[in-house]
């Protein structure tokens, strides 16, 4: 969060200790004024010797790198990048001369608040359209019922919103020259609302999709992005929109390898893909991140992992009983080391444990 990347669905006066932005939809640039700071980052640079924006920019120069490094290598990427984003990069690869065109569909899906806050001020506008199709009234008829304008839902004049022409949680975006001064009144409220739209969307985030443009091209041409659609960029590089089929029953016993004695009708490895199937989505990042060491499975599911995902039993040294063991992997393996549990409430329970307590342990066996 700190870094000012990305916009952040949650207000960090609400929500201060939060270390990282949260995005329903996916991250989208936060808006960055392209007046501010030089605008003129050196790549030998170190990233927090630069201005503010100058940094910004630099790291999405990175972070194209890093994306089209991951692409070429065939790497489970897990940055979520919204397809709103991806909508924006192809656009700044495919220039077409033309005023940029926004709609409520694509505002809503990179901030449906702001949507909904430009939806209440687009309520002002339309009674000024239905005074303006009134011919019978004069200048000063049409004057004097302009400025008595209210919100339908609150009685609210726009003056009453004391709102200027500064982009909405980013003060120090000017929407226009001198924004900070010129309030927002019933006869430019129609500009205002068109201005915040195109920067947050558009003018805002020019500078950093070029940047990620700039970091890609040195791998591979940026280009090769317009073969796909944004919604198959979000799944290349770790936005997954819908992934259950890849946890049906069929898909995980397609995608498993049976050794050492166990096979499809082994008791455990019933036990295992019933509970695979039980996961909700954090849990199934947490068992991927404990098994593969990627909180995300490839494109094609657990039939695309390489190596496959192995199962093997796991023996029980007497005294002890295989209940007494815990779940263990070979993360560079995908290989799973499976204790012959009593019943399914003891699997579960000790899978529950190693996932939620073994993220980040590392262990030789």
């Amino acid at each position: 969060r700190e870094l000012g990347l990305w916009r952040d669905e949650r207000s960090p006066a609400l929500e201060p200790s939060d270390e990282y932005v949260y995005a329903s939809h996916g991250l989208f640039p936060a808006p960055l004024d392209p007046n501010r700071d030089s605008g003129c980052a050196q790549d030998a640079e170190p990233a927090d010797a630069l201005p503010p924006n100058d940094r910004v920019i630099q790291l999405f120069k990175f972070t194209g790198h890093l994306v089209a490094k991951g692409l070429i290598d065939g790497r489970i990427l897990d940055i979520p990048l919204s397809a709103g984003f991806w909508t924006a990069v192809q656009r700044q690869l495919t220039p077409t001369g033309e005023p940029f065109a926004w709609s409520w569909d694509q505002l809503e899906a990179v901030d449906a608040q702001l949507a909904k806050s430009l939806r209440y001020l687009r309520q002002f506008v339309e009674a000024k359209h239905a005074l303006y199709a009134r011919k019978e009234l004069t200048s000063t008829q049409l004057q004097s019922e302009m400025d008595s304008i209210r919100h339908p839902s609150d009685q609210a004049s726009v003056a009453d919103l004391t709102l200027d022409f500064t982009l909405p949680g980013y003060p120090d975006v000017e929407l226009r020259q001198g924004g900070a001064e010129i309030p927002v009144t019933i006869a430019n409220i129609h500009l205002y609302i068109d201005l915040v739209a195109e920067w947050t969307l558009h003018a805002g985030i020019r500078a950093q999709t070029a940047a990620f443009c700039q970091g890609f091209d040195r791998v591979f041409p940026s280009t090769s992005l317009l073969m796909f659609t944004p919604a198959e960029l979000c799944s290349l590089v770790g936005q997954t929109a819908a992934d259950d089929t890849y946890w049906s029953e069929a898909a995980v016993q397609a995608g498993i390898r049976l050794e050492h004695g166990f096979t499809p009708s082994s008791p455990e490895v019933h036990m295992f893909v019933e509970f695979l199937g039980s996961l909700d989505r954090k849990e199934r990042r947490m068992f991927l991140q404990f098994v593969t060491g990627a909180p995300r499975l490839p494109l094609g599911g657990f039939q695309a992992l390489h190596p496959p995902l192995h199962l093997v039993p796991r023996p029980a040294t007497p005294p002890l009983q295989p209940d007494d063991y815990l779940p263990s992997v070979m993360t560079c393996m995908n290989l799973v080391k499976l204790p012959k549990y009593s019943s399914s409430e003891i699997f579960a329970q000790r899978w529950r444990q190693v996932m939620a307590e073994g993220q980040c342990s590392f262990h030789l066996s």
